[in-house]
């Protein structure tokens, strides 16, 4: 891939970021959340066809576990999960949101 056609890959989806209220978030409850998916049953059916990656690789499990760090592709947007307590020590925030 050149240089050229890595930059278009990357400009072609929409970046997101989710801030973490707890410990994880599963991944079809992600992908509900941002209405990419119109239900839980239809998140479930997209990641079981194979449809959504987790940190560069397909993921077929549900429930899977989300932590800080990670990044979820589906759908032509770029979700990056991040922890809103080491955010909010960094800014010096005291309200922490979970959806950007």
């Amino acid at each position: 891939m050149t240089d050229q056609e890595q930059i278009y890959q990357e400009q072609a989806y929409h970046k997101q970021t989710f801030e973490l209220k707890g410990s994880y978030i599963e991944l079809y409850k992600l992908i509900k959340l941002f209405a990419l998916a119109s239900s839980g049953g239809e998140a479930k059916h997209f990641i079981d066809q194979g449809l959504v990656k987790v940190n560069g690789k397909v993921e077929t499990r549900k429930r899977r576990k989300l932590l800080a760090n990670d990044e979820v592709v589906f759908a032509q947007n770029r979700i990056a999960v991040s922890n809103s307590e080491v955010n909010a020590q960094i800014h010096g925030d005291s309200e922490m949101v979970g959806r950007n």
